[in-house]
């Protein structure tokens, strides 16, 4: 009888969790349902009212290059009709929600609003985009929204007879705020740092440690996701490094930001490995013995990475594709160097114009490595940390 008692007790528990879980189960989809072109000289009002807020610093969105805006015949509105429905059991809120365009695109309304969608619901949301020419080739937009407080990014690939795509539909559990499960608990960023891509929409990120394309030639411990990461205080500075390179036209390619120390660690395990040279003809073709790395500076016990307001980057085109500067990230010799010689007219140019937008943002470089800055005034000075990167 008590074994009975028992085991009526366990499935009463199960059968309660399933149905808890039911009821507290929420799933947002979201999908990009439309797009419609007008021709900006047609809505002359509206444009006109853009290129002041533009002007004036004053409109409430991103914007990406203010310099192509150009007279209202040269330009176009694109009107995204973004589909969100509520699969679930649950209300699901939803209170920002952006698009991110690609290099043809000038500023995109991103409104700040509310959207509760009940149980079963469905709400369009119409986001605005002024592009320059008249029919640009948008091909993916990057939607960006919080679902019971927590951030969530899906990327739609847009057809381009019909521009209807699906995302993935995004579950949450809200019995996670108040059991969080270990997955989630390692997720989250420690107090002070967070991702450069939610502050900065459109960089690039090209996080090479998290891959094999580097001087290792592995993935490098510590990089569990290609992702960029900083203090926020850094990440507020690379903020305006962002609209002075996009003012010129340009876009942050961000290969590392911060670097746990455990990969500092691989770093230096493989700088001790003189049988490992797999990597030496492009990173170091100069060096003979690999302990020079370090002898020079190149790899080093400590790294101003694991403080969190450091980042190697370079400046991309329109095209997303980095401009010359003489050297590949992470070359190991002279070439790397501000002032180094034997760089072409644009090489320098284009070097001088990354260090003056890190300067104005609050940046100081690394004189031997064109690619590596620090924030003048970071937060944690004396404190290398090592969480993993997710």
């Amino acid at each position: 009888m008590k074994r009975l008692t028992i085991l009526f007790l366990a499935l009463s528990l199960v059968l309660s969790g399933v149905m808890l879980w039911q009821w507290t189960h929420v799933e947002l989809s979201v999908a990009a349902r439309s797009v419609r072109t007008v021709p900006a000289e047609e809505m002359k009002s509206n444009y006109e009212a853009v290129r002041r807020a533009v002007t004036n610093g004053s409109l409430q969105g991103v914007v990406y290059h203010a310099e192509a805006l150009r007279e209202a015949e040269a330009c176009s509105f694109q009107f995204f009709t973004l589909s969100l429905e509520n699969r679930g059991l649950l209300p699901a809120e939803m209170t920002e929600l952006q698009l991110t365009p690609f290099s043809q695109d000038i500023c995109a309304y991103l409104s700040r609003q509310e959207v509760v969608i009940p149980p079963g619901g469905k709400k369009d949301v119409v986001l605005t985009l002024l592009t320059a020419g008249a029919s640009p080739t948008v091909r993916d937009v990057t939607v960006t929204y919080y679902l019971w407080g927590h951030l969530y990014r899906q990327k739609l690939t847009l057809n381009r007879l019909d521009y209807i795509a699906e995302a993935k539909p995004v579950l949450q559990n809200v019995l996670s705020f108040l059991f969080p499960s270990a997955s989630a608990e390692e997720s989250a960023l420690p107090e002070g740092f967070v991702y450069v891509k939610d502050l900065i929409p459109d960089c690039i990120e090209q996080m090479r440690y998290a891959g094999e394309e580097n001087f290792v030639g592995a993935v490098v411990d510590g990089y569990l996701a290609p992702r960029a990461v900083l203090t926020r205080e850094a990440a507020e500075a690379l903020q305006k490094a962002a609209e002075l390179a996009r003012a010129k036209g340009y876009r942050l390619l961000i290969f590392d930001a911060y670097r746990p120390q455990r990969a500092v660690d691989h770093f230096l395990r493989w700088a001790a490995d003189p049988e490992d040279t797999k990597t030496q003809a492009h990173y170091y073709p100069d060096i003979k013995d690999k302990r020079d790395i370090l002898k020079n500076g190149y790899v080093a016990a400590r790294s101003g990475h694991s403080r969190g307001s450091t980042i190697d980057l370079t400046l991309a085109d329109e095209n997303g594709d980095p401009i010359p500067m003489g050297t590949d990230f992470d070359w190991f010799g002279p070439r790397a160097a501000h002032g180094a010689k034997g760089l072409t007219k644009e090489e320098k140019a284009n070097r001088k114009l990354l260090r003056s937008i890190m300067e104005k943002a609050g940046f100081k470089a690394y004189l031997a490595e064109w690619w590596h800055y620090t924030l003048k005034n970071e937060p944690y000075p004396g404190t290398y940390f090592d969480f993993p990167v997710r």
